[in-house]
């Protein structure tokens, strides 16, 4: 049996050209977009696809908050379709894309188009249980011959990105069914979100209209601070998260009880999209913007701390990154996960690279860090299932650690103490957040003395932090055993012997214990 496979690019090289995050989004559904359309078109055509899955009558899986949820590859089964028909169905399309993006320079467009775009379709012959793998190898190889656009001076794409995106065929396409299509919002916008759920919704709107139309998005701060918006420290920064799957090709697509059957690819596909859905959801929900959540893989900005849309003050409550990673973990084990256990085969998991900045600095830089602490840092150096974080200060200067997942009671604990010292920071009574602050103030100036840690590190070790701590922080509200003060050292203690329980390099606890808990002073603190 023959068959075909196609990859579209450069995603990721075309993506960081873009400077706003509207640009960003639409670098970024653009090549999803043009797959879900390649196998629209080529599903009519009479194509017998093996992956993507599609989605009963309707074919394809459509997103509800306009992230891209195509991957970049597609996989056919030849029977009377040929490859000449594939790119006559390809060529088509780029000249759709042309016309759309200016129909009066339409040939001009459709011929950058065609240099640009790195579209790359391979044909063979192969046993059933290696054609996945075969197939991926000969792509493989194939995209490392990149195309460019020498002979234009224009990079037509870019422009179309930057400029009317609102008004696009790709805003229409993907969110055409919603009651608001300007779905992507501003970096500052995404820092900011809880000042609209908690704060007057329509003079926020008009901060908004205001920098928008000044064709600034970073002058919104400087908007909601004139209208009395309260902007504390932690509105001022927005998150960049990458998550990838750990061992999908090894674990899933390779193994040979799915490899040779083909509905088990399409049902691991149907999962891979169920979970894309999913995990928009909880991105929207969070505060945040999914960018791309093709095949396993997600890029999204986020707020680095939101106060959720409950219906009652009661209900309200602050989550931050740590929750959101939480729940997309539950999610992928819902969806790839159960189909992994039906098979008897192991659940993959998710890796993380998370880069904390300033709304001013440079999307495209904050974008690399993220994507290099995830590959690096967190999938090479820490053998995967990771969460891999930086948090830079406008100065510069920046934290950073890279906790395992897999080391389940630091891991936990983490979680507990993020959630109990954040959840109430936007209640009435600011108390509790100032004084939360405070102690922790103490803590971490502890944590950066060298000599201090060294003692610190040798008591976590011979089991003595207890005596360590009532040695250290010996003022008589430590020692009242209802005073939160020390309620929240007892839980500070409890987190560092557990980390130093699973982690044997002083160092990589040193950096997880002051990365973690300057996070939670940075979202309780009044001062930046």
């Amino acid at each position: 049996m023959k068959y075909l496979a196609l990859t579209i690019g450069p995603i990721y090289e075309t993506f960081v050209q873009t400077k706003k995050t509207r640009a960003v989004w639409a670098a970024s559904y653009f090549f999803s977009w043009f797959m879900k359309q390649l196998t629209i078109q080529t599903n009519k055509a009479g194509f017998k696809i093996l992956m993507p899955a599609l989605n009963g009558k309707d074919i394809v899986f459509v997103s509800n908050h306009g992230s891209g949820l195509y991957a970049d590859r597609i996989y056919f089964e030849l029977s009377e379709k040929t490859k000449k028909e594939l790119e006559d169905i390809v060529r088509s399309l780029i000249s759709d894309v042309a016309k759309n993006i200016d129909e009066k320079n339409r040939e001009n467009i459709d011929n950058y188009l065609s240099q640009y775009l790195n579209i790359h379709i391979v044909e063979l012959e192969e046993k059933k249980e290696k054609v996945l793998k075969t197939l991926n190898d000969r792509l493989d190889q194939k995209e490392l011959a990149q195309n460019y656009a020498f002979e234009n001076e224009t990079n037509y794409l870019l422009q179309f990105f930057e400029q009317k995106i609102n008004e696009s065929f790709l805003a229409e396409d993907a969110f055409s069914d919603k009651k608001n299509k300007r779905k992507f919002l501003s970096i500052p916008e995404i820092a900011t979100t809880t000042l609209f759920r908690t704060g007057d919704k329509v003079n926020y709107i008009e901060a908004v209209r205001e920098s928008f139309n000044k064709k600034e998005d970073i002058q919104l701060m400087d908007v909601l601070k004139e209208r009395n918006f309260d902007i504390l420290p932690y509105h001022k920064y927005y998150a960049v998260l990458y998550a990838d799957g750990d061992y999908i090709g090894k674990n899933i697509l390779m193994h040979k009880d799915v490899a040779s059957d083909f509905d088990k690819l399409r049902g691991f596909s149907e999962q891979i999209f169920k979970f894309g859905q999913q995990a928009e959801a909880k991105i929207a929900q969070y505060g945040g913007n999914g960018i791309y959540l093709g095949g396993e893989d997600i890029l999204a900005f986020l707020p680095i701390a939101c106060i959720n849309e409950a219906k009652t003050e009661n209900e309200k409550e602050t989550h931050t990154i740590f929750n959101l990673i939480h729940e997309l973990d539950i999610s992928f084990d819902n969806t790839v996960g159960t189909f992994a256990k039906k098979n008897n085969l192991t659940p993959p998991t998710l890796s993380y690279g998370i880069m904390i900045s300033y709304v001013k600095h440079p999307l495209r830089e904050a974008m690399q860090i993220a994507h290099d602490l995830m590959e690096y840092n967190a999938k090479e150096k820490h053998c995967k299932n990771a969460v891999a974080m930086r948090f830079q200060k406008h100065s510069g200067q920046y934290m950073q650690c890279c906790i395992e997942k897999s080391k389940f009671c630091s891991w936990n604990n983490i979680k507990e103490l993020v959630k109990e010292y954040t959840i109430k920071i936007n209640d009435s009574n600011k108390e509790p957040r100032k004084s939360n602050a405070d102690l922790l103030s103490g803590v971490i100036h502890r944590l950066k003395d060298d000599m201090y840690f060294e003692v610190f590190a040798c008591a976590a070790r011979e089991n003595r932090l207890e005596p360590f701590f009532e040695n250290f922080f010996d003022e008589k509200v430590h020692k009242d055993v209802d005073n939160p003060k020390n309620k929240f050292l007892k839980h500070i203690r409890e987190l560092s012997e557990k980390v130093f329980n699973d982690y044997p390099d002083n160092q990589q606890c040193r950096d997880i214990l002051f990365t973690v808990l300057r996070y939670v002073h940075f979202i309780n603190s009044d001062k930046d």
